[in-house]
């Protein structure tokens, strides 16, 4: 995997192998896969990078985004999953709090009693 990186036009291309450009998909307005003849993806391409990076849709999206955290090209990705084996139970307040594993950045905490329920989003 090899990257060019144009800071003038703040736009990034990720070839993710050799091959010959066939064809290319635009996934939205910042996100493009370049296609070999035999339909493999051979590239991708962001626009915007400064302004952070979608990898949703984008082909080995994980190994695309450690490649360009380890260029230092965009910020290491926060830790996205916590593991609660059991919801925590406070006697002494008489309320649970269940940490639940989201695939986010976000955690989501909610905390359950007998008379209200409120669910934050750290």
């Amino acid at each position: 995997m090899e990257h060019r990186y144009d800071p003038q036009a703040d736009a990034v291309y990720v070839r993710l192998k050799e091959g010959t450009y066939a064809r290319g998909t635009d996934l939205d307005d910042r996100r493009r896969i370049d296609f070999d003849a035999a339909g493999d993806p051979i590239g991708v391409e962001f626009l915007g990078v400064s302004e952070g990076l979608e990898f949703d849709g984008i082909p080995d999206a994980t190994a695309i985004q450690g490649y360009l955290e380890a260029q230092r090209l965009i910020a290491p990705r926060p830790a996205t999953w916590i593991r609660s084996r059991a919801p925590y139970t406070s006697a002494a307040r008489g309320m649970t709090l269940q940490l639940t594993a989201v695939p986010t950045s976000a955690t989501s905490v909610s905390v359950l009693s007998e008379s209200a329920a409120a669910v934050a989003v750290l």
